[in-house]
């Protein structure tokens, strides 16, 4: 396909703005460290070609590549995609854009991950190679969030990959959804159906009906018949629910629990009211990976076996402290559900 070709050589700047490109982009920033801006354009692209934005990279690296408020709608692979390894070289940031055919982010080459956070992947998930960070995704368009800035929008949602392999998928759901549990896995083929059970600490597994929308604090099993369960699947997230007294607390009993703890590096860093963790066991059944999220052991959407005993009888068990708080914006959601070891916050 055919491609307008953008070359910096004395400057090491380049700034395209408010400009629309029916063909694929490419940057090239030349024999000096640059830097690039892309803001409030509107990439059509070439299908032929597969991408939107294609940038090169100097032999001494760059000093920053900026995508911001773009639309990209190019029916292609991928809206950008990089030949070489950007993060590596200079700070990347791929935010606040509409990608209204899903076109993703091509990372193959990249040895370090490239942020693409707060982006709106058409209402699906995002077409990503390589290492990239998308989650959290927005759940509307930039030009409906009314908000001053993206960060504070409660219009987010996370990204979980399904592969059972045949078995059950455990999900815990450190923040409630706003979509029931039909509307969560309308876009995960089962040719024989499944059953869905919620788990609780007082009576078990429980048989639930498509309409049961997770809260916070609650763990689910999908158990597919006789099928693969694969896919992907959206969370949006419904900042105004929550079933515990307190928004980041998980009820637990005495013994084995089923629950979610919120992105974590190590079980010990579960800190659980009038009691200790003894033992934990994640092996029972598969849980759902965040391929978009920060690294976690325990991802903040995985159902994680914990063992608790008690300081004394008829203690009140909590985990104390999911991250997860009501009214939460993403930016906050990021730093404190998602991200595991940071401080936790009120916003």
């Amino acid at each position: 396909g055919s491609a307008s070709v953008f070359e910096s050589h004395s400057s090491g700047v380049i700034t395209i703005k408010n400009s629309v490109f029916e063909d694929s982009v490419q940057f090239d920033s030349g024999d000096e460290k640059g830097e690039i801006l892309l803001h409030n354009n509107e990439l059509i692209g070439d299908a032929e070609a597969g991408y939107s934005i294609g940038s090169t990279l100097p032999e001494e690296g760059f000093e920053s590549l900026t995508i911001t408020e773009n639309t990209f709608d190019s029916g292609g692979d991928f809206g950008v995609k990089f030949w070489g390894d950007p993060a590596s070289e200079g700070e990347v940031s791929i935010n606040h854009n509409n990608f209204i055919s899903n076109d993703g982010v091509d990372n193959s080459a990249g040895t370090e991950p490239v942020d693409a956070t707060y982006n709106w992947w058409g209402g699906e998930a995002p077409n990503v190679e390589g290492d990239v960070l998308y989650d959290p995704v927005l759940t509307a368009p930039l030009e409906d969030l009314e908000v001053d800035e993206v960060g504070e929008t409660t219009e987010y949602g996370s990204v979980l990959e399904l592969d059972g392999d045949g078995d059950p998928i455990a999900l815990g759901f450190t923040a409630p959804s706003e979509e029931n549990v039909t509307t969560l896995f309308s876009d995960v083929e089962f040719e024989n159906g499944a059953s869905v059970f919620e788990y609780d600490v007082d009576d078990g597994f429980e048989l639930v009906g498509g309409d049961f929308t997770p809260s916070a604090g609650d763990a689910i099993v999908v158990a597919p018949e006789d099928d693969d369960l694969s896919g992907e699947i959206i969370v949006p997230i419904d900042v105004s629910d929550t079933n515990t007294s307190a928004p980041g607390e998980v009820e637990l009993d005495n013994g084995w629990n089923l629950a979610p703890t919120g992105a974590v590096d190590d079980i010990d860093d579960v800190e659980v009211s009038e009691g200790d963790i003894i033992n934990e066991r994640t092996d029972l059944q598969e849980s759902p990976e965040q391929a978009g999220a920060p690294d976690a052991t325990i991802g903040a959407f995985e159902a994680t076996w914990i063992n608790v005993e008690r300081d004394f009888a008829d203690a009140e068990l909590n985990i104390v402290n999911t991250g997860y708080n009501t009214g939460q914006s993403a930016d906050s959601y990021l730093e404190n559900v998602l991200t595991p070891d940071d401080d936790e916050s009120e916003d």
